[in-house]
């Protein structure tokens, strides 16, 4: 401490804590929605129901929806299993829906100057923005740097008994940053608008 070698630790205010908290239950729905998908297209190749082309994709129109729900069963049993999970579908459509407008909206009222510049930068759309807000809050405090140790995009070096050594990208991260930044984004996007907001 004499040295100047210890450094504050930042802790995050009540107020950002629960914005963190309804950005990650838009993004815990996101991942039922998947698995509700996943269950359902299941069910049809087990039961040899081939899935129309033009529904063969990630985004489920109204139109998929309906010929799920119109399908012939032979034994109302398939009906009532296929209408439930359609119900469950629903329901976590629209709960995620309203969360990530209910998250938008936050941002745009209490973050309303970095949630635009982070916008404006291509490949951030407004959860992602959201996300980030969220998660860092004021992204001015951290360095390029720092800011890439919070995503992960430092090296890692591992070492098995052998002595065998690989490096690779540091598995220490927040998970759901990495998720939205070094996915969605791309890194160059990632350092683009820390300088952004930085300048901004």
């Amino acid at each position: 401490m004499q040295k100047g070698n210890l450094h504050s630790v930042f802790i995050p205010l009540g107020e950002q804590e629960q914005l963190r908290s309804l950005f990650r239950r838009s993004n815990h729905l996101v991942k039922q929605l998947r698995t509700i998908k996943n269950y359902i297209k299941s069910l049809l190749l087990y039961y040899g129901i081939p899935l129309p082309e033009e529904f063969d994709n990630a985004n489920w129109s109204h139109g998929m929806k309906k010929w799920l729900s119109d399908l012939k069963w032979k034994f109302s049993t398939g009906i009532s299993t296929m209408q439930s999970q359609l119900k469950q579908l629903e329901f976590l459509w629209y709960e995620e829906l309203h969360i990530s407008n209910e998250l938008r909206a936050y941002c745009r009222k209490h973050y309303k100057k970095d949630y635009y510049l982070l916008k404006s930068i291509p490949g951030i759309g407004g959860i992602t923005a959201s996300g980030i807000l969220a998660e860092l809050g004021d992204i001015r405090k951290f360095n390029s740097l720092e800011f890439a140790a919070i995503v992960g995009l430092v090296p890692g070096i591992y070492q098995s008994s052998d002595k065998k050594i690989s490096l690779g990208l540091s598995k220490r991260r927040n998970g759901y940053l990495r998720s939205l930044i070094g996915i969605d984004t791309g890194i160059n996007n990632c350092f683009a608008g820390i300088i952004f907001l930085k300048c901004g």
